[in-house]
């Protein structure tokens, strides 16, 4: 017993001296709830929006939208342009999420998270002082310093890889070049594993064999300037905003990269070996990923958290119509139609879930009156409580596309009568096939905040 005590002392001893050190302590985060999953963060969506995008993926290759690929959050501060949307764990299992702020900002914005569903304390942190555009700013822990890196994107002459240092996302050392091979490099990514850090990147050159394709370099430490490249030209031509993930159940990577000129489309690499640079590109079809996706990152899931995320209810949002904005969806009784000043605002206000037939799709569950939802029922709309049964599941799931009218708004699939959509008609909302251009505005929504 006496042995036994001592051993269970000298633990607890290394823990406190990890600890005193800033250094992370191997599971400490997530040893009770190991990963289950990965979560993605984008901006873009469908349709387009600067904000907060989430999805989810068990297998690392299919990704399911989360909020019907609706902003998750939008910022309030700076621009409220949050483009590059980058979601990290702190070491204390926490969260924080960095944001280019829209386009020419030589600050940041930085939100915190417990859960990945309220963000708060807000602020812009700024970067440089040289009027440089600080894009897609990811973070990494640095053991040795005992501090978080913060890179960025940043342009003087050319594009640079810079470094920022923090102990608490507020206060930053001022920045240092992090990487620069001698030409334009944007988007940097770092992923560690055994015992070498991997940094994917853009090659922002237009000229040579592959212009504007990811490459890697690699480094025994995390030390600004130790990095070297090691490989050609990983992906095609005209890719950008690279993340890597390894897959939880056999010794894989996947390499993702938006080809941005292409509006939301993604490519997909992979390989077994890390250190061989060689990758394979994966065949359309073998990977998804939302309508829309735009610069993405991805990070591992506990059970829980992921649990957490897929029964969220977020809003709520109102259903503004395309082609009369001072009516809005609303439920009066069972019945479905829009109307002008609306009361009680409630009755026009809904959450989104995941599809009650189709986590892909959405279903609209009433605020005043949960567990009620927005469904179809010989063609006309109707507010409805969930019974259970499978033909209620299918009546009350849509799929929500850029607006036939207006691509920047939204239209309304039905998910069993798929050439049919939710439009109005004498303000009634019916679900009809759409043909004309009348029947697109009538189809076609503002998702807006109440």
């Amino acid at each position: 017993m006496k042995h036994r005590w001592g051993r269970i002392v000298l633990a607890w001893a290394l823990v406190l001296a990890l600890l005193s050190t800033g250094a992370a302590v191997p599971g400490t985060v997530q040893a009770a709830d190991p990963p289950a999953g990965y979560v993605l963060s984008y901006f873009g969506g469908v349709p387009y929006d600067d904000s907060l995008h989430l999805a989810y993926s068990t297998d690392g290759l299919n990704w399911t939208a989360l909020n019907g690929n609706q902003p998750v959050f939008r910022p309030a501060i700076g621009t409220k342009h949050m483009r590059d949307p980058y979601v990290g764990r702190k070491q204390d299992g926490t969260f924080v999420l960095l944001g280019t702020d829209n386009w020419n900002s030589e600050y940041i914005m930085v939100y915190d998270s417990a859960d990945l569903i309220r963000w708060t304390n807000g602020r812009l942190v700024r970067m440089n002082t040289n009027a440089m555009h600080t894009w897609a700013p990811e973070f990494f822990w640095d053991a040795a310093k005992g501090q978080y890196g913060i890179i960025w994107s940043g342009n003087t002459d050319r594009n640079r890889t810079y470094v920022n240092y923090t102990s608490d996302f507020k206060t930053v050392t001022a920045p240092s070049v992090y990487y620069d091979p001698g030409y334009d490099v944007i988007d940097s990514h770092i992923h560690p594993w055994n015992g070498t850090n991997y940094l994917f990147f853009k090659d922002e050159r237009s000229t040579g064999t592959t212009p504007k394709s990811i490459l890697a370099a690699r480094s025994a430490s995390l030390t600004p300037g130790s990095f070297s490249v090691y490989t050609g030209a990983i992906t095609e031509t005209g890719t950008e905003g690279p993340f890597v993930i390894k897959s939880r159940s056999e010794n894989r990577w996947y390499l993702y990269a938006d080809y941005y000129s292409r509006g939301g489309v993604f490519g997909a690499w992979t390989t077994t070996d890390l250190g061989s640079g060689v990758w394979t590109k994966l065949a359309s079809g073998t990977f998804t990923l939302p309508a829309g996706v735009r610069h993405a990152t991805a990070f591992e899931v506990s059970q829980s958290e992921l649990d957490r995320l897929k029964a969220a209810k977020w809003g709520p949002y109102r259903l503004q119509s395309h082609n009369y904005p001072d009516r809005y969806i609303r439920h009066s009784g069972e019945t479905m139609r829009i109307d002008a000043n609306v009361a009680p605002l409630e009755d026009s206000q809904y959450r989104i879930v995941p599809g009650l037939a189709d986590p892909k799709a959405v279903s609209f569950e009433s605020v005043n009156q949960p567990g009620t939802y927005l469904r179809h029922y010989n063609y006309v709309l109707k507010q409805q409580a969930n019974d259970g049964s499978t033909a209620f599941k299918g009546d009350a799931t849509f799929t929500m596309t850029a607006g036939l009218a207006d691509g920047a708004k939204v239209s309304l699939r039905s998910y069993n009568y798929p050439d049919r959509y939710i439009r109005h008609y004498n303000y009634e909302l019916v679900l009809q096939p759409v043909t004309t251009a009348t029947d697109k505005a009538d189809a076609t929504f503002s998702l807006v905040y109440p």
